[in-house]
């Protein structure tokens, strides 16, 4: 078990990521596709909307963190859930 590593050309390495977790439960309504994962979104992208179940209200807008994001973890199509659940994961482009 010994040697050198396997270092990839395209690899990506972040120092800054931010994992965006809703404050309100509900509806987790996303507003970019899975083919979005692994690219790089602009500042304030809006991620997904939290839409209460029985109301159809507007709890929450997602946004993109960072002047540029690099998108680690997108959640699928619309899901149900709770305050504090992972929703999405952004990294800091602009020093990855």
């Amino acid at each position: 078990m010994g040697g050198e590593p396997i270092r990839y050309e395209d690899q990506v390495v972040v120092k800054e990521m931010v994992v965006i977790r809703p404050k309100f439960g509900g509806a987790l309504y996303p507003e970019i596709e899975l083919e979005k994962l692994g690219t790089v979104v602009p500042g304030g992208t809006v991620l997904g909307r939290v839409i209460n179940a029985f109301t159809f209200e507007e709890m929450e807008v997602l946004k993109a963190p960072f002047e540029r994001n690099y998108m680690i973890l997108i959640r699928g199509p619309i899901t149900r859930v709770n305050p504090g659940d992972f929703a999405y994961m952004c990294a800091n482009a602009d020093i990855a």
